[in-house]
């Protein structure tokens, strides 16, 4: 739940919300749509020019959902608001795939993260071979065809450091 002595915020020239300032003390605090701290402790002035800097592109950006006992999960944002946040699994850009969605609590848990790029790319290769892994990453987007035999080539494995069938011409 949104405190009641949070200030919304608004980027002056779009008016699109940005997130909101918080008292503390006699300063104050800028605080994401995520509900996470953009600032410490500042004068009224920079919390809002923190804001106004703060860019709306992350909420298209991949993140990652860490689970116990499990690996962590491709996610995006679905929806962002002080009464949850939903994330499903990362479809690439397809329609026809199944997502899984996953309910939030806001501000949401540090296990939701932004990717890092030492993190796996959420490739995962079923089926033919194994799967792939954050040991055995998948070489690129094409390897879907590659594992169902189409232009497939000798020595041309799914995945790094797997070795390919041999298939015949």
């Amino acid at each position: 739940m949104l405190p009641a002595d949070w200030i919304p915020h608004r980027r002056p020239d779009d008016r699109e919300h940005v997130g909101w300032i918080r008292p503390e003390g006699d300063d104050w605090v800028a605080v994401s749509l995520l509900g996470r701290e953009l600032t410490g402790p500042v004068d009224w002035l920079a919390a809002e020019e923190a804001l106004d800097a703060t860019s709306l592109a992350w909420l298209a950006d991949v993140w990652v959902l860490e689970r116990d006992g499990e690996p962590p999960l491709r996610v995006r944002l679905v929806e962002v608001t002080p009464d949850g946040v939903v994330v499903q699994t990362d479809d690439f850009g397809a329609i026809d795939v199944p997502v899984e969605r996953v309910d939030l609590p806001w501000p949401p848990p540090p296990a939701l993260r932004p990717r890092r790029p030492d993190d796996p790319d959420g490739r995962v290769l079923r089926g033919w071979g194994g799967a792939a892994t954050a040991e055995r990453p998948c070489r690129d987007p094409g390897v879907g065809r590659r594992a169902l035999g189409v232009g497939r080539r000798v020595g041309d494995g799914p995945c790094v450091g797997q070795p390919a069938p041999v298939v015949p011409s």
